[in-house]
């Protein structure tokens, strides 16, 4: 129906859009069918071989695809060759694959006895060694912790004497700048020191 009002009113200055509403189904391909069916240009037949052609065209270009990828999976030694060639190649792999899902299959057989004992006994040991380690690494890390505790203490008691290192410093310089003091009165009861002078040092020394 959408066809038809498009040729009632091919010669209209009215936009297509303010008269026909858009429909998803409304493709080009069959707005062209229709229109060359009604002026009798073609018939169902050729409309029928377009849709028949454009899903073979749509096969075509899944099959493309996965071609060009199964070519591009290939490794760089096989190249590209024959499909007769690709095809005895990937029998050749089928079997290498059956044969391969037949040893793990029958994996009992191809191994001895005295190999699986073996072989136990090899893990145990190396378990028991693992786990000698692991307890050897943790004591080997607690030591360290241990011993990075000693040491920030030792760091800190070590600037604590030089502090106090510094400090002795300072006041043997300062005592070597003032001397000695002499007193005439007592520095606790102000009388006069008449029988003899007091010398203090900087230190709190009577002399």
């Amino acid at each position: 129906m959408h066809q038809l009002l498009r040729l009632l009113y091919s010669d209209q200055q009215t936009p297509p859009g303010k008269l026909f509403r858009f429909e998803s189904f409304d493709t080009r391909d069959i707005r062209e069918a229709v229109g060359q069916l009604l002026i009798g240009v073609n018939g169902y037949e050729l409309y029928e071989s377009q849709i028949q052609l454009r899903t073979l065209n749509a096969s075509y270009e899944n099959v493309n695809r996965s071609y060009r990828a199964a070519i591009s999976a290939l490794p760089q030694s096989e190249g590209l060759t024959t499909v007769a060639a690709l095809n005895a190649r990937i029998l050749e792999v089928t079997d290498s694959k059956n044969r391969a899902l037949s040893q793990i299959q029958n994996l009992d057989y191809y191994i001895q006895a005295d190999q699986t004992n073996d072989f136990s006994k090899q893990r145990r040991e190396m378990q028991s060694q693992i786990r000698t380690m692991a307890n050897s690494l943790s004591q080997s890390e607690q030591i360290i912790a241990d011993l990075q505790d000693e040491i920030g203490e030792i760091t800190q008691f070590i600037e604590h004497l030089t502090s106090q290192l510094d400090a002795l410093k300072a006041a043997n310089t300062v005592s070597e700048k003032l001397g000695s003091i002499e007193f005439q009165y007592c520095p606790s009861c102000l009388k006069p020191l008449t029988a003899a002078h007091i010398i203090l040092t900087p230190s709190g020394n009577a002399v």
